[in-house]
């Protein structure tokens, strides 16, 4: 048996079958179970060596759960994957992804490399837990072989190779026929393979983490950033094709998952994802680097994902995770940097300390991986900025944030008093104010506040907060929002917004309402081009994915638009806010049944709430069925008396019936209430009135005639 000897020889290229294998679900098994996936970790190790020794395979290295291997032949390979997966079968100890090519390597004393390793690696990433795929050059060598099936998937394209690749997936019942192997057998048998990677190989989760330990890795990972080669990135008219290639992966790019709480109580869900939070608000200060927003990071908490599947999702080249242990006053935190690319942990840490510690920690990590970073550093550049010294207003701000992301009446309540809190603990706190700001200016939509109650209170905080830190992007999208949709002061409205882009070109939500601002006044390029922005930096979010086909709507697009709702509601099937722009679509093509049975749906998820029923009433009035349209209509009398702003909905349904003086009367009411929801009647569900008389004068009241 011929046994490739590396260690002899400085640097050879040669040709060589490649073979790289990863473990399935490592990552979130980790996170549960340190010693058992360690137990894994080791048992998948010897078994490799034991089989690849029976193959004439060569065990280059681990990275990370994945492993990097080289054979003489591409038989040998092949027979060595199928006996693996053959082994792992019957054992069902885990599963394996394993991915074979064959071509050009360069060996050096401690590594190989080459476009070889490159394509084997891609093709892994394309594999089914358990399976095994090869290249074309592989297959032409084994195809002839006796026992082998092959499926051919067709030519794929992969992330940095030149030339599409066509792949075969060795069949299931190949690995299945392959009996329990001894050493003498094991030269005329075939195995499987199992793969898993599309961007390399990668490593797993270590444990548990907080603040602190949130700051060093932001810290650290802004000068990797920084010092990472700039091409690549995309420019700003790349950034506004988003529609056409979410697929794109930038090179300085990352994803911030929410940590895991390790805590023996279990009670530190809102710290945990704080931390998380607070992280990725710091990455946005850094120059050039994407970062992945809060809503579609925490798209994944409590899956059981591989990691490899969330940063192709994702479209990131790097993910920081991390968990949080608290006990008392003590914290344990730990946090891993990993890098998509070729799977190695940029850094990872863990810390002890007592809560009351938690900024000291942020200080004394950020300075000395500054002063290790400096000579690396754009000059000047400043990527930590301390909010509050305060511990107890830390964590109410963060318990404020966590109720706030859950955008119900009853949360966003939450959310405001521990803002609150959070101010008077310290009355500085600068973030604490866009808090309550971002709060205030969201209950006119998620609680059908009065947004004459509302919106004066998100003015007050937004403009408190940029008192106490002019630099914040938040508070001028809040008050970008609150020009649009209750002062209608349209210019200053979009210099709000624009100045929140220019603060933090990373802040979805800035380019998100930008896009719905520019959209009212037909900017459809430039409104496509900003949520097309919000959708690369939040690609997983319900809302901005809803905004894409919403503009798409206002563009008569109608189509394209239910494209776009459908993909929605593909992420998050009990996403309200997808069915009724679907159910509108529908109306404004005469589907009444198609929009009924979609805007029904709404009603089932919000239960006792006013939220779609204007729509269905619509509905109901123009199919026919007036009695379920008043009844509708009686519903939103009852939410009226009950608090709720409704009476722009009210309008609606009068417009459904046809009773036009009605409806005007109550968009009258609409607009001396100063409903959001009115900004919106440019949109086509209103072009049946559009040329009336007092529909333009309520439109140039506004500022919105064309």
């Amino acid at each position: 048996m011929l046994v490739l000897i590396l260690s002899s020889v400085k640097e050879q290229r040669r040709l060589a079958a490649i073979m790289f294998t990863d473990i399935v679900g490592y990552s979130a098994l980790m996170s549960k179970d340190e010693e058992g996936s360690l137990q894994i970790l080791s048992k998948n190790r010897e078994l490799q060596k034991a089989t690849l020794s029976r193959h004439n395979g060569e065990f280059i290295k681990e990275i990370g759960d994945g492993t990097l291997s080289i054979f003489q032949s591409s038989w040998d390979a092949v027979r060595c994957a199928m006996e693996l997966q053959s082994t792992l079968h019957r054992t069902a100890c885990f599963q394996l992804r394993i991915g074979i090519h064959q071509g050009d390597i360069v060996i050096t004393e401690k590594d190989v490399f080459g476009d070889g390793v490159n394509i084997a690696s891609r093709i892994q990433a394309l594999c089914e837990p358990g399976g095994i795929l090869i290249s074309a050059t592989v297959y032409h060598d084994v195809r002839n072989k006796t026992g082998i099936t092959a499926d051919c998937l067709g030519e794929k394209i992969l992330k940095n190779i030149d030339e599409p690749v066509k792949i075969y997936s060795i069949s299931t019942e190949c690995i299945q026929k392959i009996p329990e192997q001894s050493s003498k057998e094991s030269q005329s048998r075939q195995g499987n393979i199992g793969l898993r990677t599309s961007q390399g190989i990668w490593s797993r989760k270590r444990a548990t983490g907080v603040a602190a330990i949130l700051i060093l890795a932001i810290i650290l990972t802004g000068g990797y950033f920084i010092v990472s080669k700039k091409q690549g990135t995309p420019t700003r008219d790349e950034e506004s094709s988003a529609l056409i290639d979410s697929g794109q992966v930038w090179t300085n790019s990352i994803a911030v998952l929410p940590f895991t709480d390790l805590s023996p109580d279990k009670d530190q869900e809102y710290f945990c994802d704080g931390m998380a939070e607070e992280l990725i608000n710091v990455f946005t200060n850094v120059p050039d680097l994407k970062v992945v927003a809060r809503t579609s990071a925490f798209s994944f908490k409590g899956k059981e994902v591989d990691i490899r599947d969330i940063g192709e999702k994702l479209n990131v080249k790097t993910i920081l995770e991390g968990s949080v242990r608290k006990s008392g006053n003590q914290l344990r935190i730990s946090a891993q940097l990993i890098d998509v690319e070729n799977g190695y942990h940029m850094w990872s840490q863990t810390y002890d300390r007592e809560l009351k510690d938690v900024f000291t920690i942020q200080d004394e990590i950020s300075s000395a991986i500054v002063s290790a970073l400096k000579a690396k550093l754009l000059p000047g550049e400043k990527i930590e900025k301390k909010q509050t010294g305060n511990a107890e207003a830390y964590q109410s701000y963060l318990k404020g944030r966590f109720f706030w992301n859950k955008r119900t009446a009853t949360d966003l309540q939450k959310a405001i008093d521990y803002f609150k809190q959070a101010t008077e603990k310290d009355s500085y706190y600068a973030m604490a104010y866009a808090g309550l700001a971002s709060t205030y200016v969201v209950l006119p939509e998620y609680a059908s506040q009065s947004p004459g109650d509302s919106y004066p209170l998100a003015d007050n905080a937004a403009k408190k907060a940029l008192e106490l830190d002019p630099t914040l992007a938040e508070p001028h999208a809040v008050l970008g929002t609150i020009n649009t949709d209750y002062e209608w002061n349209w210019k200053e409205a979009e210099r709000e917004y624009r100045t929140a882009i220019e603060l933090n070109p990373n802040y979805p939500t800035a380019h998100h309402w930008y896009s719905l601002h520019l959209m009212k006044f037909g900017r459809f390029d430039e409104a496509l081009s900003e949520i097309n922005m919000a959708l690369v930096l939040d690609p997983l979010s319900p809302i901005i994915n809803v905004n894409v086909g919403y503009v798409l709507y206002h563009m008569r697009q109608y189509d394209k638009a239910i494209d776009q709702y459908h993909k929605t509601l593909e992420l998050d099937p009990d996403f309200a806010g997808a069915y009724i722009p679907l159910g509108v679509v529908y109306l404004c093509q005469g589907k009444f049944d198609d929009a009924i049975a979609e805007l029904k749906k709404v009603r089932t998820i919000v239960g006792s709430h006013p939220f779609g029923l204007p729509e269905l009433g619509f509905a109901y009035a123009r199919s026919g069925d007036k009695n379920n349209a008043l009844q509708a209509l009686q519903d939103l009398f009852t939410f009226r008396e009950e608090g709720y702003a409704v009476t722009f909905g009210i309008a609606m349904v009068y417009y459904g019936l046809h009773e036009r003086d009605k409806m005007y009367e109550w968009l009258e009411k609409s607009y001396q209430e100063r409903d959001f929801l009115l900004s919106y009647m440019i949109e086509p569900f209103w072009d049946e009135i559009r040329s009336d008389p007092e529909f333009i004068a309520l439109l140039r009241k506004m500022g919105l005639e064309k």
